[in-house]
């Protein structure tokens, strides 16, 4: 009986987790909100690159740049910037994932952030 419990909750905890090989390639922005307002940004200069090798490429509104190393773990993406020193792990929650799309989830200065990205490659 105990088997069957510890089978049941891993297959369980398992769906829950997205499949993380979806993640990797380029993704453009198509939809962006903050505290349920859609902002509106040139969406199209937005872009974020997940590489089989665990590094990822962010690209924003005129010259910002990011790059390194990511990683997953359950529902989360986990992004450190590489590219300046002081930078700290950021926390994406990951609430849509398919073959062509992303939904994420953040929290940045106190207000929550939900970006739609539509994959490209």
């Amino acid at each position: 009986m105990k088997w069957i419990f510890l089978l049941g909750s891993l297959t369980f905890i398992s769906a829950c987790a997205p499949d993380t090989r979806l993640l990797e390639g380029a993704w453009r922005l198509t939809g962006y909100y903050q505290d349920g307002q859609a902002i509106q940004v040139p969406l199209d200069s937005v872009g974020l690159v997940l590489h089989p090798n665990r590094i990822y490429e962010f690209r924003s509104i005129g010259l910002y740049r990011e790059k390194g190393a990511f990683r997953t773990s359950a529902s989360y993406l986990f992004l450190r910037d590489s590219t300046r020193r002081d930078a700290e792990e950021r926390a994406l929650k990951i609430l849509l994932l398919t073959e062509d799309s992303l939904k994420l989830k953040m929290l940045r200065a106190e207000k929550e952030q939900v970006l739609f990205f539509s994959k490209i490659e």
